[in-house]
């Protein structure tokens, strides 16, 4: 009766492995060890230029606030479950905004908010008549 390895294998033996590398010869070693070698490497290589050579954090935040453009009046807020419950406002120009946690309680419905790009200054018309400027360069961490 013949030797089938792979019988085994459904009950988990572990020598599985050993025996199918025992059959191959030492150049299908070097290539499967590459393969699969190379792919963790790689992984790591990129990971360790993204921190040496990357944005910081802070960078990348301010470039963020910075890029950012709005411009309407408040039309809907809701916290967004699936998104971590982020308090989230919907404009009547059905643009999409997510509200800084510190801020909160200052943005309300039928308020009108206008942010230039290139600005780090919010500015939110309250409905009263009222003006808040909000500074997004006190959210941005040392």
């Amino acid at each position: 009766m013949s030797h089938k390895p792979w019988i085994y294998a459904a009950a988990g033996e572990t020598w599985l492995v050993n025996n199918i590398l025992c059959m191959l010869s030492k150049v299908e070693k070097i290539i499967l060890y590459s393969i699969f070698g190379s792919v963790p490497a790689g992984l790591l290589l990129f990971f360790l230029y993204c921190v040496i050579f990357g944005p910081s954090t802070r960078e990348v935040i301010i470039e963020r606030d910075l890029s950012e453009n709005v411009n309407g009046v408040v039309d809907t807020v809701y916290n967004d479950e699936p998104n971590h419950n982020i308090r989230t406002i919907i404009l009547k120009n059905k643009d999409i905004f997510q509200i800084e946690h510190l801020w909160e309680l200052q943005i309300e419905i039928g308020d009108s908010l206008y942010k230039k790009k290139g600005s780090f200054f919010l500015e939110v018309y309250k409905k009263q008549g009222k003006k808040i400027v909000l500074d997004y360069r006190t959210l941005i961490p040392n």
